[in-house]
């Protein structure tokens, strides 16, 4: 493999990525399964790239177009609409969160572990997130650091056993 040009390298657990944001070109290698085969994409103009244990996604956010390959989401993310998106974040195994910061709109995906992650980002208004932390299994936390509101974007179960339940709460300083 030539590195010659590439400007980042990312990775799952089982997989890398070296990409030049200069070119558009990218190299993917390890296990095909899990993000190691990316040789038929074009990544000109691509501007994020994120990755989960098994899992890519790519942001062109001048184009609103999104690349996904890996083991659970390696059907694509034709269901997710990346126009505006501001932001692409990810759980630990193979979540993913789409985020338009300046319309609150967020949409989750490919977190199979975890059944109604999409359902649990649906009709939020985010737009007041400063920052998103992901778990291992597909469970966002959402938080305004200006109030201290969290949103806990998960399935019913993860949402019962770590947020005990809420939708949001919010931390009082200490």
């Amino acid at each position: 493999m030539d590195f010659t040009g590439m400007t980042d390298v990312y990775s799952t657990d089982q997989a890398f990525m070296a990409l030049s944001k200069t070119t558009g070109k990218a190299q993917c290698w390890g296990n095909s399964a899990c993000g190691g085969s990316c040789s038929n994409m074009d990544f000109s103009g691509f501007t994020d790239v994120v990755s989960s244990y098994i899992d890519f996604v790519a942001l062109n956010k001048n184009t609103g177009e999104g690349h996904c390959w890996g083991a659970w989401v390696g059907n694509g993310c034709s269901q997710v609409d990346f126009a505006g998106v501001t932001d692409v974040y990810a759980a630990k195994h193979s979540g993913f969160m789409a985020l338009n910061k300046d319309t609150g709109k967020a949409q989750c995906w490919g977190a199979e572990v975890e059944e109604g992650l999409q359902a649990a980002c649906d009709g939020k208004d985010l737009s007041r997130v400063t920052d998103v932390y992901g778990t291992y299994y597909g469970l966002f936390m959402a938080l305004d650091k200006n109030t201290g509101q969290f949103w806990c974007l998960a399935g019913s179960s993860y949402r019962s056993k770590i947020c005990g339940g809420r939708d949001s709460f919010f931390f009082e300083s200490v």
